[in-house]
């Protein structure tokens, strides 16, 4: 094995003790199929869930993660002639 120039390391196939092997993402194997397919059935799985435990979290919570349920409503101003 050939030394690596940065002091404690060994370059080769072992791993330095304590050295952190990087997790394979999943995203990266699936390609472009995890934003057409699997997005929206994490984000199907998921909604139903916030919603039903909604009232459980603190009036803030819900409205910051899920947005209102409520349409927006605007006030109408004077309408200009011309």
């Amino acid at each position: 094995m050939a030394a690596d120039p940065r002091p404690g390391r060994v370059v080769g196939s072992r791993r330095v003790a304590g050295e952190r092997r990087r997790p394979r993402l999943p995203h990266r194997a699936l390609g472009g199929v995890a934003e057409v397919l699997v997005v929206p059935v994490v984000v199907g799985v998921v909604y139903p869930l916030a919603r039903a435990v909604e009232d459980r979290l603190p009036t803030w919570l819900p409205r910051v993660l899920l947005g209102s349920a409520r349409p927006p409503t605007y006030l109408t101003g004077p309408k200009r002639s011309g």
